[in-house]
């Protein structure tokens, strides 16, 4: 008898994790929506939302995790925005020129690249 009460008790244990894992995913999700529609970030609407849901299925289980040439893709259209010249240097930086620092866990990567340009003789 003391076998299946500690049965029963354990079970409930972990349905009432599996009930807040999924609270915890649907809340992430939402404030990812939420991020996505404050017009804060550099990426479209479109491309931020795409992200929210890859994260959202993957923390459900549901999708496998992204291969490397998709997080390099995904890395090089963060680029986009940028006009001709910052774009190539983002792409560079993407690629590993320059220095990078920090992590994920720490809030970001911060990666520099520092590129001399010739002076331009000011026009008289």
């Amino acid at each position: 008898m003391l076998g299946i009460g500690l049965f029963v008790i354990s079970t409930s244990c972990v349905l009432a994790d599996t009930r807040s894992d999924q609270n915890a995913k649907r809340f992430r999700f939402q404030r990812d929506k939420e991020t996505c529609a404050s017009g804060h970030l550099t990426q479209s609407y479109e491309n931020c939302m795409r992200e929210a849901k890859a994260s959202f299925a993957e923390r459900d289980g549901r999708g496998a995790p992204p291969t490397a040439d998709e997080l390099r893709s995904n890395s090089l259209q963060r680029c986009n925005v940028f006009g001709q010249s910052d774009r190539l240097n983002c792409i560079a930086r993407v690629e590993g020129q320059g220095s990078s620092s920090g992590s994920v866990d720490s809030g970001g990567i911060y990666r520099e690249l520092i590129v001399s340009e010739p002076l331009q003789p000011a026009s008289q």
